[in-house]
């Protein structure tokens, strides 16, 4: 590690970095403090990293660093430094791919970690994290510090809300050879809301999905005080395609383990099978469609199976105001804030009015300067959660 006042330096300069734009486009990118000794000469992606020297190396200053952002494209390369009696020198390029990237949402494609050593990132304007080589150790974003912490996809609470459905999925398998635990299920479609809210952060665009119980669904599809659904869906399979696809998934890990298999989350990691890897890629392909939906103005409606039921969903705007709301600072709500709404826009003000009136639902909203937030009403309080990881931009 650097001196206390070599690193600061270093943030600040990376702090400045990301205020400015290029080309239009705002400056995103990471730098490694590494020797580039620490990298194999004839390595390179998917699994390694290709590690390129300038011939003269490059003061680390927030000009330079702007107009290098496009050759370290965030997702796919670095910046390798060097502290030398000069200060902060840029060495090189450290093409990494996007394994480390993608891996956040298919674990089952392996990369090889960075080497221990500081890594700044720069995520956008005003949010930095820090990292020792792939573990993130703080992160600044809105003009607070975090460490990471339990995410709350994660918590008890949550896992009870949807807890019928894996229900109804483990009951598809009563006669089966095979038994699948329902942690497969409960992951992926973490993973797949996760994907859908990160592509609407690297847009910077606003958007919001109510998840609601089967039953409510199909009240809320016809008039009703609370929503109005622009734009419905036909009642046909295609709207089913995710729980389509989580059968599919759970088919051919019937075929590929021998009877009477118990079937976890890490032996599902483990399979390399063409079958498994297209079904992956056409979750993928729904989280880019749910993303796609969740930008048009209003909210997407979809049950607690991921069943979409339309898009463009506007919140009546005559519902009870709701002028203050529960902050929960763990996963499980058990330690909680009061904060006033007066400061947060329009769609979360919507939302907190829906929570308030239907206690089932369940909201994730996204706004424009990118902050994530889970809304659900518990023991009685509209509450809101801000601990929620979506994609390595946003760790």
């Amino acid at each position: 590690m650097p001196s206390v006042a070599a690193l600061s330096e270093l943030l600040s300069t990376c702090y400045q970095a990301s205020l400015l734009t290029e080309e239009g486009q705002p400056v995103t990118f990471r730098v490694a403090l590494l020797e580039p000794e620490q990298l194999p000469l004839d390595d390179g992606p998917p699994t390694g990293y290709h590690r390129i020297r300038f011939s003269e190396p490059r003061p680390v200053v927030a000009n330079i660093l702007r107009k290098l952002s496009p050759a370290a494209e965030f997702s796919h390369a670095l910046l390798g430094i060097l502290l030398g009696p000069e200060g902060f020198q840029i060495w090189g390029l450290i093409h990494s791919g996007p394994r480390w990237f993608n891996s956040f949402y298919n674990s089952r494609r392996a990369f090889q970690p960075l080497p221990r050593c500081l890594v700044v990132s720069v995520n956008g304007p005003g949010t930095l994290s820090v990292s020792s080589g792939s573990a993130v150790v703080a992160r600044l974003s809105a003009g607070q510090v975090s460490a990471p912490g339990r995410d709350v996809l994660a918590s008890k609470w949550l896992r009870e809300v949807f807890q019928s459905v894996r229900n109804e999925l483990l009951d598809l398998q009563t006669d089966a050879a095979v038994s699948v635990d329902a942690q497969v299920g409960r992951r992926l479609t973490q993973t797949m809301l996760r994907r859908s809210l990160q592509l609407l952060n690297i847009r910077g665009q606003g958007g919001a999905l109510l998840v609601v119980p089967h039953e409510m669904g199909l009240q809320l599809e016809q008039p009703n005080p609370y929503v109005t659904v622009r734009y419905r869906f036909a009642d046909e399979d295609p709207r089913r395609r995710f729980r389509g696809l989580m059968l599919k998934l759970m088919q051919r890990l019937h075929v590929l383990y021998p009877e009477l298999s118990q079937v976890g989350w890490q032996d599902y990691l483990r399979l390399q099978d063409a079958e498994l890897s297209e079904v992956d890629e056409a979750m993928e392909e729904f989280s880019q469609l749910l993303a796609n939906l969740a930008s048009v103005d209003g909210a997407v409606l979809l049950t607690q199976r991921i069943e979409l039921l339309g898009f463009g969903v506007e919140i009546a705007g005559n519902l009870p105001a709701v002028t203050h709301i529960r902050r929960a600072t763990d996963i499980e709500a058990q330690r909680t804030v009061e904060e006033s709404t007066e400061g947060v826009g329009t769609r979360h003000r919507s939302a907190y009015r829906l929570c308030a009136q239907l206690d089932s639902v369940l909201a994730l909203i996204h706004s424009q300067d990118r902050r994530i937030q889970l809304v659900k009403q518990l023991n009685g309080s509209v509450t809101c959660w801000d601990q929620l990881a979506t994609g390595a931009r946003d760790l």
